[in-house]
This record gives structure tokens, sequence and C-alpha cells, in this order.
């Protein structure tokens, strides 16, 4: 396992500065974070437009490797949608990113329909040597431990990112998800409690020893990112948050 830190800590400010603050606290790695509209991260829109110039652009400015792009892809349909999803691709790919996580469709979706929606994109993101997964969210088909297992047995080769903040505050315990951890490629990092997807490191309930433990024994090997977004903004501190969360993870992994 290994641990790195997503731009969207610091989603109000210059990404330049984001990239910075990470690589101040001495990260493994960057997640890059890519919103619809974005004032100062890469919106959407730009990467689909000039997809490789945006990601030679970002692995000058990086002075970390980037391990993994988040990225708010709308779940349309249609050729242009497949379109758009290869350009996203072809950005994660050109940075060094060996991971895209994007959400799924909203719960309502049939899952037939779901799954061949990440039939399609899995193949895309597979020709860019990327591994494609979908964030376990409240709100979307991968928002239940069951709609999670659900989709990935249907969609074999797309894994699940976990994010514990959403996961947590569903009201799920660690223990519950025994079966979900071995779909996990990727982890979203934050503290969190029953109700509350986000707090400050000591006021949820995460119990990140037994977490890795969980994950270790399904044989995860790939990467923590800790991500709070900061846009809105938190009630406190994330940076502050950012750093007290890296040191304990360093003493456990």
């Amino acid at each position: 396992m290994f641990l790195i830190c997503s731009t969207l800590c610091y989603a109000r400010r210059p990404v330049a500065e984001a990239l910075d603050r990470i690589a101040e606290l001495e990260f493994a790695g960057v997640e890059l974070g890519i919103l619809r509209r974005s004032m100062h991260h890469p919106s959407l829109a730009e990467v689909i437009e000039a997809p490789l110039a945006l990601a030679e652009r970002f692995r000058q400015a990086c002075p970390l490797p980037v391990r993994a792009v988040f990225a708010e892809f709308p779940s349309a349909n249609g050729q242009e949608s497949c379109e758009h999803f290869r350009a996203l691709c072809r950005f994660a790919h050109a940075t060094g990113a060996t991971v895209l996580t994007i959400p799924a469709a909203a719960s309502d979706t049939p899952l037939d329909e779901e799954a061949q929606r990440l039939r399609r994109f899995a193949v895309m993101a597979a020709e860019d040597g990327l591994t494609l997964c979908v964030e376990f969210r409240s709100g979307t088909v991968t928002g239940t431990v069951e709609g999670a297992l659900a989709l990935c047995e249907a969609v074999p080769h797309v894994g699940i990112t976990l994010d514990v903040g959403d996961y947590i505050a569903q009201g799920y315990d660690l223990k519950a998800g025994q079966d979900l951890y071995a779909i996990v490629q990727h982890v979203h990092l934050r503290d969190a409690s029953r109700g509350q997807p986000s707090l400050p490191l000591g006021r949820g309930t995460v119990d990140y020893s037994r977490l890795l433990s969980y994950l270790q024994r399904k044989g995860f090997r790939r990467g923590l990112s800790i991500e709070y977004l900061d846009d809105p903004p938190q009630p406190f501190d994330v940076h502050a948050e950012v750093r007290k969360l890296k040191l304990l993870m360093e003493t456990l992994t």
C-alpha cells in the first residue's frame, strides 16, 4: 500500500498551490481531482478539449508522481459520452496515473443499463493501461454494499473506490464490508461518523488499523488517498487534518 493525497483537499486554491502543499507533506504521490466546473482545478471540459496538452502541463508542474485521477464524469450514454471518456482516459494515462475513478450512475438507473455503459468504458480504460473504478457513493448504483457487489459481478473488470467517509456516514461498520473489500481497487480516506461524512481526525469513528487489516486480508496493494473535499469550505483546517491523517497512516502502514 502507498499513501497519496487528492488535490480536492485544496479545491478552492490554484492547482499549483495544491500540488506544492501536497509535496510539502512528502506524500508518495498525487490524485488529481477533476470537477465538472472549477475555478482553479482543471474542469472536465478542459480535459476533454485538450487532454494531452493538459496532461503535459501537469507532469511538468507536479513535483510528485500522479498515481490516480478522480473525475466527476456524467452518467450519460451515447457516442459523445464515449468520445469524452476516451479523452479522459488519454489524459489520465498521459499524467502517469494507473487508476481512474468516476461516479456510478444514479441509484434509480437499471443495473443492466449501467453495466452496459461501464463495460464500454472499461475496455477504453484498459487500452490506456488504466484500472477503472466507480466510487462507493450514496445516491448512486454503488451507494450500497449490495449494489457495488452486483455491479462488479456484472462488470468484472471494474473495481470500487471505497469512499470511507460516505461508507461510515451511511451507518455501515467496517466489518460489514468484508465482501466489498475484495473488489476495492482504490480508497478515499477521511474521518467520519454516522450521518457525518467528513470530520476532523479523532471526531469520527473510523478505525484505520482495522480498515487496513481487512483490506490486506483481501490482497489490497494499491493506493490510499486522503480526500477532504474543501469546496464548499469545511468548518476546520483541512491542511492540518491532512497532515494529521498522514502521520497516523504512516504509523499503520
